[in-house]
């Protein structure tokens, strides 16, 4: 298992006490990020990828058009796994009309997700993020939330730069 600090050490720990040998090399991230991208572990502790839908984050995890082979960077999909039963969802997903033929093949998805088990969430990934309008005004806000705050969140953090105003002196 390849990991980063503590939580590569909790699972670590977590996977011995259910008798699975577990042997956990920890290396400086960008070591680490280069095994990732190019698939040279056998179990990694990563993130996934969010966007204003879950499409992004199953079809990163699930879509066959996403796979490279091992050795080869990777954007995504760092397990190699592809399933067409999901891709072909993700596709409908794509020419979806209404947000309710969207959530229905989400949850169509979601169930290929937990059937094929390609990765397993450890928590959810919330979206924050700080402000400070001393000197510009046009951040997102709870009552205009037209993006996520967050400095990491592309596109988001563009759109926020296109939105903000300076502040009168």
């Amino acid at each position: 298992m390849v990991g980063l600090g503590a939580g590569g050490q909790v699972v670590g720990r977590d996977l011995r006490k259910l008798g699975i040998g577990v042997t956990l090399k920890t290396y400086e991230f960008g070591t680490w990020f280069t095994r990732l991208q190019k698939g040279e572990f056998q179990l990694a502790i990563s993130w996934s990828l969010d966007g204003p839908t879950p499409y992004n984050f199953y079809k990163w995890l699930l879509s066959p058009r996403t796979v490279r082979p091992v050795g080869e960077v990777a954007a995504a999909n760092w397990h190699r796994m592809g399933d067409a039963q999901a891709d072909e969802l993700l596709v409908r997903f794509e020419r979806a009309g209404t947000p309710e033929e969207q959530h229905a093949l989400m949850s169509q998805v979601q169930q290929r997700f937990s059937a094929t088990a390609p990765a397993i969430p450890l928590f959810p990934n919330p979206s924050w993020g700080e402000s400070n309008s001393l000197r510009f005004t046009g951040f997102p806000t709870e009552q205009n939330p037209y993006a996520r705050l967050a400095p990491h969140a592309e596109p988001d953090s563009l759109l926020v730069l296109t939105e903000l105003t300076p502040r009168e002196r």
